[in-house]
């Protein structure tokens, strides 16, 4: 809305990449700028942008109404009025639409409870969301897409949800480590060697850049560990193979 729009230009420099390029776009153009995360959210470098050209079909909108359901009380019973209101909007317009329950990890369950009776009453999609955990958060954009496009949607309980994605976890961390085995086989090999692999990527999309540098450090150290018993009088040497580490570290770091 322009209202909002110009409330928040004036610290449009504190803000993100990807918050600017969206604020400073043209909203009435005949073309459509979707905006594609090419790796990870805190990654502005890595956002591209496509512009959608004019015509029927093209512009089609859908809505994700987000809400938080950690905590009960008065402020969460003002955010399921205002959920209700906007659902019922929604719905008038026939809008395509899916309601996301967020912080599900941390769910007050009389406050999902609520929400869900909501959902059998209204008659809409209601997806658990765990950003934290990264439970569903891809799903929930999919499905709204889906319903935008006409397709049939399923949504999965959360606790299968986390299921699923504790085992993509697992295959993801066995196919990234044997990466790791097969391909860095020196010390000397930087991390920025590594990051815009595929391998890289799906660890870190599913784990956190943090976590996915952090298995790549200890792969290294224990090559470089390795290299140092190699080196005459260091083997059996504690306070000298430490400080081999430690400038090792010291170096990449």
């Amino acid at each position: 809305e322009p209202f909002l729009i110009n409330s928040i230009k004036k610290s449009i420099w504190s803000l993100d990449a990807y918050l600017k390029m969206a604020l400073e776009s043209k909203f009435d153009s005949p073309g459509k700028l979707s905006y594609k995360n090419r790796d990870l959210i805190s990654a502005p470098q890595e956002y591209g942008c496509v512009l959608f050209p004019p015509g029927i079909g093209k512009n089609k909108r859908g809505f994700l109404v987000v809400i938080d359901v950690s905590d009960n009380g008065p402020t969460f019973e003002n955010r399921l009025r205002l959920t209700e209101k906007m659902v019922a909007h929604l719905a008038s317009r026939n809008e395509k639409f899916v309601v996301a329950a967020t912080k599900r990890d941390d769910a007050f369950a009389p406050s999902l409870e609520k929400l869900s009776e909501l959902a059998r009453t209204c008659k809409f999609t209601l997806i658990e969301v765990s950003a934290k955990s990264n439970v569903n958060v891809s799903e929930a954009f999919e499905t709204v897409a889906a319903k935008v496009l006409g397709l049939p949607t399923y949504v999965l309980p959360y606790q299968d949800a986390v299921s699923k994605t504790l085992f993509n976890r697992d295959n993801v961390r066995r196919s990234f480590r044997s990466y790791l085995q097969k391909r860095v086989t020196g010390a000397s090999v930087l991390l920025k060697a590594l990051v815009f692999t595929e391998e890289y990527k799906e660890y870190a999309h599913l784990h956190g850049s943090f976590e996915t540098d952090k298995m790549f450090a200890r792969h290294v150290l224990t090559l470089r560990n390795e290299e140092i018993s190699a080196y005459p009088d260091v083997a059996d040497n504690k306070s000298m193979r430490q400080e081999f580490l430690e400038d090792y570290v010291a170096e990449r770091t």
